[in-house]
C-alpha cells in the first residue's frame, strides 16, 4: 500500500511534491497501489518512486523525472500498455 503521507503531498500537485522532495531527499517513495488516475504529475520529481500496482491510467506525466521508478502490473487477460515520458524520451511498459 502507498505511503499515505506521500500520496497526500503528491495529490497537492507537482510544486508541493517537488518542495517536499527537496526537503526530504532521502525518503523512499512508496506509491504502491495508489490510485493516480487522471492525476497531473507533470514536472514532478518521481526519481526512484515505487509505483508497483499503481493505477496511472490517464495520468499526465510530461516533464516528470521518472528515472529509476519501479513499475509492475497485475497479470490480466489482455496486454496493457503504458507509455511513460522520461527526461530523455519515452518508454513503453507492458504487463
Amino acid at each position: 500500500m502507498a505511503n499515505n503521507e506521500q500520496l497526500m503531498v503528491l495529490l497537492q500537485g507537482s510544486e508541493a511534491w517537488n518542495k517536499w522532495r527537496a526537503e526530504d531527499s532521502d525518503a523512499q517513495i512508496d506509491l504502491r497501489e495508489a490510485d493516480l488516475r487522471e492525476v497531473n504529475l507533470c514536472g514532478a520529481n518521481l526519481v526512484a518512486a515505487d509505483f508497483r500496482e499503481a493505477n496511472l491510467i490517464g495520468a499526465a506525466l510530461r516533464g516528470a523525472d521518472s528515472r529509476d521508478i519501479l513499475l509492475a502490473c497485475r497479470k490480466r487477460k489482455r496486454e496493457i500498455g503504458l507509455i511513460i515520458p522520461t527526461v530523455v524520451g519515452f518508454f513503453k511498459v507492458h504487463s
